[in-house]
């Protein structure tokens, strides 16, 4: 049991503490130094697929000409993914010339949407984001900037997750975004970051494929990157803004459909970086991804371990503790207003996540539509 015990401590370790100074390491030997300099300023399309948000699409487009970029250089493809509220007429009736709408006949899921929004845009950059994701003015010109590296392919940024109560106070989930953060920026320095933030990245034009309608763009397009021998990066300083949704059962549903698409995404790609000789790549994915999504099982088996270990003295029993605190906190979170005693909550409720997600794939339940957040 002894074995199990400490295999599980290692697993655990690794996925968590291990990888980040495993980068700190690699970084030593291979730095990534990008650009920095503002004036830059290529053609950009911003790509949004959306469904029925008539609450939140006219805000989405004052935002969009909020934005510190030369206009004749920026302009905004839509993609109604056959809404059923009013948000195909709210759009149209803004009518500007700078925003394209095309409506899907039926349904066909946000890929899809993306797919075809791709094909009517004009931009060499491609600026990806959410309805809900309110982008700072200047992260359009922070994100471009770096594409003067003609290796760069992809460059992300950073959502900052708020209360709708307090917009100055960050969720629990943007403390856990935060260590994300750390995590990308690492990766960066080396050059490959594993995932894009959904909210806010860009790509070069010329190396976007068409995607099945099953995967998940931000996941998919840092990984078609990198085959194609380009670097994906993260700039810290294009940062938008999202108010998140805490109906925790709304959000484990959201969670389960993102990590079913994940799962079948890393299933589908480890073997292409293999072959490709990506191994650093490989590496980073199946660390900050996979061996994470099973965290649960293994902390289970590493509490279970140390119960049946306590008899063996004082140590076994200290270590018991914080694992118990960890466990009451976890069930009681959702009550709880402090942030940082909501971390076991949030952190369970994503692997859990995982967990369904990969018995969804399993079964055969291959999510490719989505619903809106209500709020």
């Amino acid at each position: 049991m002894e074995i199990v015990f400490w295999l599980s401590v290692l697993i655990i370790c690794y996925s968590f503490i291990g990888y980040p100074f495993l980068l700190r390491i690699i970084c030593i030997f291979k730095r990534n130094e990008p650009f920095k300099e503002d004036a830059y300023f290529p053609t950009v399309s911003i790509i949004l697929s959306v469904y029925n948000e008539e609450k939140i699409i006219e805000k989405k487009i004052k935002n969009f000409f909020s934005l510190d970029y030369p206009k004749e250089s920026l302009d905004m493809v839509i993609v109604s993914d056959n809404s059923t509220d009013n948000t195909e007429g709210i759009i149209s009736f803004i009518n500007s010339d700078r925003i394209k709408l095309i409506v899907q006949d039926k349904r066909a899921g946000k890929t899809e949407s993306l797919n075809r929004g791709i094909l009517a845009s004009n931009g060499d950059i491609l600026l990806f984001t959410d309805a809900n994701s309110m982008l700072q003015k200047d992260s359009v010109k922070k994100l471009v900037r770096h594409f003067r590296d003609k290796n760069v392919g992809l460059v992300t940024g950073r959502c900052v997750y708020y209360r709708s109560s307090d917009e100055g106070e960050e969720v629990i989930s943007g403390f856990y975004n935060r260590y994300e953060q750390v995590l990308k920026k690492e990766e960066s320095k080396v050059g490959t970051v594993v995932g894009a933030d959904g909210a806010i990245y860009a790509m070069r034009k010329e190396l976007y494929e068409p995607l099945k309608a099953v995967y998940i763009n931000d996941l998919i397009h840092p990984i078609q990157v990198v085959l194609k021998g380009y670097k994906a990066i993260l700039e810290t300083e294009a940062i938008c803004r999202e108010e998140i949704d805490e109906s925790h059962s709304e959000e484990l549903n959201r969670q389960t459909r993102i990590m079913a698409q994940s799962f079948l995404i890393y299933f589908s790609q480890i073997l292409k970086l293999l072959s490709k000789r990506k191994l650093l790549y490989a590496v980073e994915l199946t660390s900050h991804k996979f061996m994470r999504w099973f965290s649960l099982p293994w902390m289970l088996i590493f509490f279970i371990s140390t119960i049946v270990l306590c008899a063996k003295g004082t140590f076994y029993q200290m270590v018991l503790i914080p694992q118990i605190v960890f466990i009451t906190l976890a069930m009681m979170g959702k009550y709880l207003n402090a942030g940082i005693l909501r971390l076991p909550h949030y952190f369970c409720l994503v692997h859990l996540a995982a967990l369904l997600g990969l018995y969804k794939l399993i079964s055969g339940n291959i999510y490719i539509t989505w619903e809106p957040r209500k709020n």
